[in-house]
């Protein structure tokens, strides 16, 4: 049977015509190659990575297209939008910066409503490209569980964006600024010198590669290897986190520049579902919910996604892209300095709790770190490298950790109110924000408005009576 390096296979399907009788096949993104396989050969040279090859043949020189040097000032772990911005803004400030992302295509696939505040966006990146958003953000419409909507004015409040080009640009824009960037990159593990980390093993066009550097910054995600690597205890409870499906759809009935929330405990358990108007009929829709209740062990995000499209849009409309994942929405990362390493965006679990945003957060923490960063290398002892990185821990809380810490008290609250409760909720919002318009809202201002209000609040306490 044919051997297959799948190091280097990228499933692009070109090899499938090749086979006379038609051993191979691309299923759930993946090749396969069957049993029947005879071992003619005549599909390896239509591979251009050369990961066919006969049995006991030598593979193809795999060509390293200009290989990394071994040591940098800075180690970038993820190519997302904190990564990116961390490697940008290092590199515009002369350091020697190594970007290292998982992925062969930047910013695919996307998990992700797609929506930022103005400030969000603008405050770390001023220049904001057309391309990048695909639909201006005015307000919003909130959709109580009995269907009851308020619309909330809220002019030239963010973006919606085009999240795949956005990434993409980001990237670009890091290697243009000097960083040196690498693609279908993965890191494995950190290279250790007794008691410091000096380096991180990484795989590099089939090859296991190593590179050195006095900090690392990890923005590798949600599923963080570097996180694992570190704080092996530090894992999630289903409470922690929203599982969440999304897809994208055309030809469905939206308002353009008003996204949708709708929540009600078994349309969306604990989250709620959304829709965010891209385009004239073009929407990016999905919900995120938080698994622990979900009492029913048969139901998924997709079966709950799948009712809600369908109450939703009554049968109209057609699915172009499908999405699911995880949203971390718990307490920040322990350490999210540690040592010479830190962590931005998804990888410190620094979402929104409440919302499970996370764009507006992983911009802001890595133009945190990136500061901090920059400020540790001009020491020059190890010891002294890492106290310098220690204060990316109280600039964070400063910027917004207080805030997000807030908020998951708040989210862990809400998690425990039924439809009535959140019914009440949606009143008092349609009371206080639906009529005129608002140049600003204070977010905070108006969660601790809603637990304070007395019926609510009685509510809120017997919610928690049973975990004292």
């Amino acid at each position: 049977m044919i051997g297959l390096l799948r190091e280097r296979c990228m499933a692009c399907g070109g090899c499938t015509p090749a086979c006379p009788i038609s051993a191979l096949d691309v299923v759930h993104g993946a090749l396969k190659v069957d049993e029947s396989c005879i071992d003619c050969g005549k599909c390896v040279p239509f591979c251009p990575q050369g990961a066919l090859i006969l049995s006991g043949a030598n593979p193809a020189k795999w060509p390293a297209f200009r290989p990394p040097d071994d040591n940098y000032d800075v180690i970038v772990i993820g190519g997302g939008p904190a990564g990116s911005t961390s490697a940008r803004l290092l590199a515009e400030d002369g350091a020697k910066v190594l970007l290292l992302e998982k992925r062969p295509v930047v910013g695919h696939p996307q998990l992700c409503a797609e929506g930022v505040s103005r400030t969000g966006l603008t405050d770390v990146i001023p220049q904001i490209e057309k391309r990048w958003v695909s639909a201006p953000i005015e307000g919003a419409v909130l959709v109580s569980p009995s269907g009851k909507a308020t619309t909330v004015k809220h002019p030239r409040a963010g973006f919606i964006l085009e999240r795949r080009v956005f990434d993409r640009d980001l990237f670009a824009m890091a290697g243009n600024s000097g960083a040196r960037t690498l693609v279908s990159a993965p890191a494995r593990e950190f290279i250790w010198d007794g008691d410091h980390i000096v380096g991180v093993e990484f795989e590099w066009r089939g090859q296991k590669a190593e590179a050195f550097a006095r900090v690392f910054i990890c923005a590798d995600g949600v599923e963080s290897a570097a996180a694992r690597q570190l704080f092996p205890r530090e894992h999630l409870a289903t409470d922690q986190i929203h599982v969440a499906a999304q897809a994208v759809m055309t030809g469905v009935d939206v308002h353009l520049g008003f996204p949708e929330f709708h929540v009600g405990r078994e349309l969306a358990p604990g989250g709620y579902a959304w829709v965010f108007p891209k385009g004239e009929g073009f929407a990016n829709v999905g919900l995120g919910v938080n698994p622990s209740l979900i009492d029913d062990g048969s139901i998924t995000a997709w079966n709950l996604l799948e009712r809600f499209i369908t109450k939703r849009f009554e049968g109209a409309g057609e699915v172009i892209e499908l999405a699911s994942g995880n949203v971390p929405t718990a307490k920040q990362l322990e350490k999210i300095a540690y040592r010479n390493v830190l962590f931005v965006g998804d990888a410190g679990r620094l979402t929104d709790p409440i919302s499970g945003g996370g764009i507006a957060n992983a911009l802001l923490s890595a133009k945190i770190a990136a500061k901090i960063a920059k400020r540790a290398l001009f020491n020059d002892t190890p010891e002294a490298t890492e106290k310098a990185l220690a204060e990316y821990i109280s600039e964070w809380h400063k910027a917004r950790g207080k805030q997000m810490a807030f908020y998951l008290k708040a989210k862990n609250i809400f998690a425990g109110l039924d439809d009535e409760d959140l019914e009440g909720i949606c009143r008092l919002i349609d009371d206080r924000f639906g009529k005129g318009e608002f140049e600003s809202i204070d977010i905070p201002g108006a969660i601790r408005s809603i637990i304070k209000e007395r019926k609510l609040l009685w509510r809120i306490a017997k919610s928690l009576l049973p975990s004292f």
